[in-house]
């Protein structure tokens, strides 16, 4: 070490090398499987923490014994710091140097909730880790927040480093602290402006990148508006089975199942407003969580404001989903007009929109949003949208830094539309809950135009609520779940007493329309089977529902899960062989699903064996009635219209 670096600098490297071991020693006795990004930047970050350059205060309770030209971990590290702040876009859990530049993160969490949390972290993960940073969410639970805000003020403090330190109260060696990288491309000052990172260049998981907006000469008249969208719930997922989406939306029913499923979801964006008097000023575009979009407009860019940083993050723990992106637009406010939104509820389900064309400059399309008050959901705000910008993005009003739900885009129109079905209300409330009243819940809608780059311009607001259920007539709520392909199990719930059972169909995406027996399941509650002949068809089905109450009063409104679109699953279908591919010879006949198939059975040496047709079963006998002898068998199925299956069946 000394012939390499010299005596003074090798001895800098032999103790900070010696406390970065030492710590990793430490790691062994809470958990020898660490993630290995956390073993290295915590071990790196006690580089610092024993060896600071001689501070005489180093921001904890414990006494500090320094000596002349004591080593400087925070020169030591600095390599590593540099290449971090230069790609702030790499995965928090990247390997390679990033590992060991994360230590800026120990910085930040030792410096915010003091110098314990890295022995409360290990405590944390001594009875293994969680996946989603759930070890991190457990503890920073008990220090009154969480993880996503957390990160969020993290990526924050990076901005303010360097020549920026002195703007902010951050890092104690903030400038010291190279400044953050900020690609060019990600600096604009002529407008409008619009960026797609597809799944290539999106910021990794649990990652940022850093979007500058500066005025063009002049600043902007009137306001200047800042939109980021992510991909939605939709394009993300291929969920195969049972979807629930409408209006090309995807549901909030379907968002809830897939939110229990992942975990926290989403991108984030942070604002830094810094203004032409020097202040600072810290905001928040919380996107709607289905749609993961949001807006924010302001008012003198170029004149009261000198510059608006825009913070990309990407707080999906796991986002190398194929078909990935986030945008973001900027620009003048659109010009179009909407006004005289109506709302009312319909005695059939459903509530109408109906609106003005005032102005469409700048228009291309019209989104429908809906603002939702369910107690059931734990809503509390039963208030119209307040003020235009309500409408323009999610909020946070229990202040968690997580976006609230209540609000979301239900449809995207045509610019030229001037009315709207929303059939989909009640898909996102908990209608299966003892305490569901659909008394209580009520929508609020706006519409509002939108340009050719995505800004949303002013929205017209109805000026009350919708409680869309009928006064006395049944209505009901609809739960359909896939135990196999094919195989649907469907769930009936009224909101009043029945005379009897109710009607029901199912109507297919090929225009036929099947009718479905339905059995008691208890006080207002029905179920039925569907097993559909065949494979079922990808497209939209539709449930039809009615039935009369003692008093005489006949409804069939659907509240929830009254229609949905089905795709195949991802995984391949294949064929189900009751009751079991292992069969004992006597034990009656094999039964293939779906039925309509041409199946052929062969012996091992590849002898053909008997064809089975029309009711897709086979008594376990050839071509000539005669009962096989036991041994295996291979079948091969095929249906004409490009599926074919081989498989093997076990004959006892």
């Amino acid at each position: 070490m000394y012939a390499a670096f010299g005596k003074e600098e090798g001895k800098r490297y032999l103790e900070t090398t010696a406390a970065h071991e030492f710590l990793h020693a430490c790691q062994q006795a809470y958990n020898a499987r660490l993630p290995a990004w956390i073993a290295e930047a915590s071990a790196t970050w006690m580089e610092t923490r024993m060896y600071d350059g001689g501070v005489i205060d180093d921001g904890d309770q414990y006494d500090d014994l320094d000596y002349p030209s004591e080593t400087d971990g925070v020169d030591q590290v600095y390599q590593q710091l540099r290449q971090w702040f230069q790609h702030p876009d790499k995965a928090l859990t990247a390997g390679g140097g990033h590992a060991y530049g994360n230590v800026l993160l120990m910085n930040y969490l030792t410096e915010r909730f003091g110098v314990d949390f890295i022995r409360e972290l290990y405590e944390e993960y001594t009875e293994g880790g969680s996946r989603e940073f759930g070890n991190f969410w457990d503890l920073l639970a008990t220090k009154n927040t969480n993880w996503a805000e957390t990160f969020k003020t993290f990526t924050v403090w990076n901005y303010f480093t360097g020549e920026r330190a002195e703007m902010f109260d951050g890092y104690r060696n903030a400038a010291r602290y190279p400044p953050i990288g900020i690609h060019p491309q990600d600096r604009n000052s002529v407008y409008p402006t619009q960026l797609v990172y597809d799944e290539r260049v999106i910021p990794a998981a649990m990652s940022s990148r850093y979007v500058v907006f500066e005025p063009p000469p002049g600043g902007i008249p009137g306001a200047f508006s800042i939109k980021i969208k992510g991909a939605t719930v939709q394009e993300l997922i291929d969920a195969g089975g049972l979807l629930d989406f409408e209006n090309g939306e995807p549901s909030a029913s379907f968002y809830r199942q897939w939110l229990e499923i992942v975990g926290l979801r989403g991108w984030a964006a942070p604002l830094i407003i810094e203004k032409t008097n020097g202040e600072v000023v810290l905001d928040e575009i919380f996107t709607f969580s289905l749609s993961q979009e949001g807006q924010k407009d302001f008012e003198g860019f170029g004149s009261d404001i000198k510059r608006i940083t825009m913070i990309v993050i990407n707080i999906r723990p796991d986002a190398d989903e194929p078909g990935n992106y986030i945008s973001y637009s900027a620009g003048a406010k659109p010009r179009g007009v909407l006004e005289n939104l109506q709302a009312s509820a319909l005695e059939t389900g459903g509530v109408q929109l109906t609106w003005d064309l005032v102005d469409l400059t700048d228009t291309r399309e019209v989104y429908v949003i809906r603002k939702r008050f369910s107690p059931v959901n734990g809503d509390t705000d039963r208030t119209n949208f307040l003020e235009d910008a309500d409408a323009l993005h999610a909020g946070d009003r229990d202040g968690n830094n997580i976006p609230d739900a209540p609000v979301q885009i239900v449809a995207r129109l045509s610019a030229t539309d001037t009315q709207f079905l929303d059939t989909t209300t009640f898909d996102d409330v908990l209608t299966g809950s003892s305490a569901f009243d659909p008394t209580q819940v009520e929508y609020f809608y706006a519409v509002v135009p939108v340009s050719a780059t995505g800004l949303m311009g002013t929205p017209a607001r109805a000026p009350e609520g919708v409680t869309p259920v009928p006064a006395a007539a049944p209505a009901f709520m609809v739960a359909t779940h896939e135990p196999s392909v094919g195989r649907w199990e469907i769930g009936v719930r009224a909101t009043r007493e029945l005379q009897g059972p109710p009607n029901m169909a199912l109507a297919m995406p090929n225009g036929g329309q099947v009718q479905l027996a339905l059995q008691k399941a208890g006080a207002r509650e029905w179920t039925t089977r569907y097993d559909h002949p065949a494979f079922p068809t990808a497209g939209t089905y539709r449930y039809s529902v009615t039935g009369q109450t003692p008093e005489g009063v006949e409804g069939g409104w659907i509240l929830s899960g009254g229609a949905f679109r089905y795709a195949p699953s991802a995984v391949k279908p294949h064929m189900i062989i009751r009751p079991n591919r292992v069969h004992r010879i006597g034990d009656g006949p094999l039964q293939f699903y779906p039925p309509g198939m041409d199946i052929k059975v062969y012996d091992v040496n590849g002898r053909y064996i008997d064809t089975v047709q029309v009711d897709a079963k086979w008594d376990c006998t050839n071509t000539y009635g005669e009962k096989v002898t036991a041994g295996v068998y291979v079948y091969v199925a095929e249906d004409g219209k490009g599926f074919r299956e081989t498989g093997r069946l076990v004959l006892k």
